[in-house]
C-alpha cells in the first residue's frame, strides 16, 4: 500500500502520490469579522482612532481598518476629527488580503466641554495714550473658531491718569458656554520729556 504525504503551505496544500503532485488551495470565501463598539463619546476638536471604535477583527488573512465619515479623516483613513458638536456616524471597514471586506457603523456623539483658548500680552503706554485693550488679546475655540471679537474686558482697576501697574481681566464664552479667563496688566508710563535743541 502506498502512503500518501501532504504538506500545508498557508492556505494551499500539495499532495504526494505515487510519484505525482497534486496541488489545491483552500480559497478564503469568508470575508472578516468585524466587532466594533456600540457607540462613542468625543470631545470637539479631539481625534477618534480606529483603535477606539474597534473591539476585534477576525480573519484568515491579514487585515486593513480604515474609517471614513462627516468629519475630517486622516490620509490613511485611521483617525476622524470632529469641528463642532451633535451625533454622527462613523463607517469601519475591514478589508482582508484577497479583497473581502466588512462594514460597520458607530454612532459618535461630540460634545463641546473644552473651553476656548485665551491668549493675552501686557500693554505699556505713555501717560495719556489711549488703552486698546482688545489689541493686547486673542481667543481660539476648536468649535466656534475665532471668538478675539467676543472677549470681553474688565478694566475696573486701571486708572488712566495715574502712572502705574494695573491688572486687567479678559473672558470670553463659547457657544457650548464654556468660559476662558486670563489676566493681563496695563503698564503705564510717565511721558518722557522731549529734548528742546
Amino acid at each position: 500500500m502506498k502512503r500518501k504525504n501532504k504538506i500545508i503551505l498557508g492556505a494551499c496544500a500539495l499532495a504526494l502520490s505515487a510519484g505525482a503532485v497534486i496541488a489545491y488551495c483552500v480559497t478564503d470565501h469568508q470575508p472578516p469579522q468585524l466587532k466594533v463598539v456600540s457607540a462613542y463619546q468625543a470631545d470637539c476638536g479631539t481625534s477618534v482612532t480606529v483603535d477606539q471604535l474597534v473591539v476585534e477583527v477576525q480573519d484568515k488573512s491579514s487585515c486593513t481598518v480604515t474609517l471614513s465619515g462627516e468629519g475630517e479623516v486622516t490620509e490613511d483613513g485611521r483617525s476622524i476629527r470632529f469641528s463642532k458638536a451633535g451625533d454622527f456616524s462613523v463607517i469601519l471597514e475591514a478589508t482582508d488580503a484577497h479583497g473581502k471586506s466588512t462594514r460597520a457603523e458607530v454612532p459618535v456623539t461630540v460634545t463641546d466641554v473644552t473651553a476656548p483658548e485665551l491668549h493675552v500680552k501686557d500693554i505699556i503706554v505713555q501717560l495719556g495714550e489711549t488703552i486698546d485693550y482688545q489689541s493686547a488679546v486673542s481667543a481660539e475655540d476648536a468649535s466656534d473658531g475665532d471668538l478675539t471679537a467676543k472677549v470681553e474686558v474688565d478694566s475696573a482697576q486701571v486708572d488712566p491718569e495715574k502712572v502705574g501697574t494695573y491688572t486687567v481681566y479678559y473672558t470670553v464664552r463659547d457657544s457650548a458656554g464654556n468660559r476662558a479667563e486670563e489676566r493681563g496688566h496695563v503698564i503705564i508710563k510717565p511721558v518722557q520729556a522731549t529734548k528742546i535743541l
